[in-house]
C-alpha cells in the first residue's frame, strides 16, 4: 500500500516546480488531475505530483535542475537514468515527498508513453534495465490533450488537457468519480495501448 502524503507538502511542491515547467510543454495528470477533476484540489490520499512533459523540452528541463535547491534529484539513480521519467524528492521533517515528470512522445494520434502507466513485473524489469516494449506503451488520443488550457489549481496556474473529463475517464475508467483503490477495488493494464480498468465488484 502506497505511503500517502500531506496536501500541504504537497502544495508547496506545486507551487515550487510550475516556476520550473512554466513556459514548456507539460500538463497535469494520473492522481493530480483526478484531484483537479473531482475538487480542484490535490487528493487527500495521493502520495506524489504527477506531470507529463514533452520529451523534447526534457534538456532545458534538465538545465534547469541544475541550479534548483530545493528537491533532490539524482540523475544516476533508478528512474532517472531513463530518458522517459525523472522523480524529484523533497523530505520536509520525517515526510518523503516526490514528483514524477513523465515525458511522453507524439505521433500523429497519439501522446505516447514509453515508461511511467504500467507496473506490471515484466514491465518493471523492461524499465530497470532502460529498455522498452511497444506493446507496453500508453497511447492518449492527442484530442483529449490538446490544445492545452491552463487554470487556477491551489492557488497557482497549471497546464491541464484539452479534455479534462474525457482524460480523467480514460485514464480511470467510468468510476473515475469514486475514491477508489487501486488493488483493493480495482486493477489496470495496458492492453493495445490502452488502459484497461477492472473493478472488483
Amino acid at each position: 500500500m502506497k505511503t500517502t502524503v500531506s496536501r500541504n507538502n504537497q502544495i508547496k511542491n506545486l507551487h515550487k516546480i510550475i516556476p520550473l515547467l512554466n513556459d514548456l510543454e507539460y500538463f497535469i495528470t494520473f492522481g493530480t488531475l483526478l484531484g483537479y477533476a473531482r475538487d480542484n484540489v490535490i487528493l487527500e490520499n495521493d502520495d506524489d505530483i504527477d506531470f507529463y512533459v514533452n520529451k523534447k523540452d526534457k534538456p532545458l528541463f534538465l538545465e534547469r535542475l541544475e541550479n534548483n535547491t530545493y528537491f533532490d534529484f539524482n540523475e544516476n539513480e533508478f528512474p532517472n537514468h531513463t530518458p522517459h521519467f525523472i522523480q524529484l524528492k523533497k523530505d520536509y521533517d520525517d515526510e518523503h515527498t516526490r514528483i514524477d515528470l513523465s515525458f511522453y512522445e507524439l505521433n500523429d494520434k497519439f501522446l505516447v508513453d514509453v515508461f511511467s502507466y504500467n507496473s506490471n513485473e515484466e514491465f518493471q524489469r523492461l524499465r530497470e534495465k532502460n529498455l522498452t516494449d511497444e506493446r507496453l506503451d500508453l497511447h492518449i488520443p492527442k484530442e483529449l490533450i490538446f490544445p492545452l488550457d491552463k487554470k487556477n489549481f491551489e492557488n497557482i496556474k497549471v497546464k491541464i488537457p484539452s479534455r479534462v473529463l474525457q482524460t480523467v475517464e480514460f485514464l480511470y475508467g467510468s468510476r473515475w468519480r469514486e475514491p477508489l483503490i487501486k488493488g483493493v477495488d480495482y486493477t489496470e493494464k495496458i492492453v493495445n495501448n490502452c488502459p484497461l480498468i477492472r473493478y472488483m465488484e
